[in-house]
């Protein structure tokens, strides 16, 4: 999912596009950004509220950061600072299972509903950790793959006869030796 993201990113840049590139996890976030060479508008939901409210030149407040409240309250915010920012045209959500609906809804404001917009959203239901619906997206063309390219061969082999899941292991990596412990 990450790779097609990133390579979405890549060729919206080269077609003259403004994409913006968001995920939930700061972890995957900071590997984006590295991999791109993209700061400003590859980041978590979260960053981008944050870059938006701070361009505005409203405050953020790293001490409430721990509040879930407060980062409702910095979504209504940002509603607010949607024209300092200029409009997208390519919204690419990485890990969308993550995504709050609402977040979307803020998306939107920013060019996500406009008719000429490209939404390209990577999800997997296997990760929703959250147990959120997902992004809405009528109309939306939907491609699932059972295909994981993260774990190396080894531990596919070793998952497979303990547990034979249904899942088609793609990794090209052989691995280090399983042990348990």
């Amino acid at each position: 999912k990450s790779l097609a993201a990133q390579h979405a990113f890549r060729r919206a840049r080269a077609e003259g596009r403004q994409p913006l590139l968001l995920c939930f996890n700061s972890v995957l976030a900071a590997t984006l950004q590295v991999s791109l060479g993209e700061q400003r508008d590859v980041g978590t939901f979260h960053h981008w509220c944050r870059r938006m409210l701070e361009a505005s030149g409203k405050t953020f407040d790293p001490s409430a950061a721990g509040d879930p409240a407060y980062w409702k309250r910095m979504v209504d915010e940002v509603l607010d600072c949607k024209l300092a920012e200029p409009r997208y045209d390519t919204f690419i959500i990485d890990e969308a299972q993550d995504f709050d609906p609402d977040w979307w809804a803020l998306l939107e404001c920013f060019g996500a509903d406009a008719p000429e917009a490209r939404v390209l959203c990577f999800e997997d239901d296997q990760q929703n950790l959250y147990g959120r619906p997902g992004v809405p997206l009528p109309d939306c063309a939907v491609y699932r793959s059972r295909a994981v390219y993260r774990t190396p061969q080894r531990i596919a082999r070793f998952i497979d006869r303990l547990l034979k899941p249904d899942v088609d292991w793609r990794s090209p990596y052989e691995g280090l030796p399983v042990r348990v412990h």
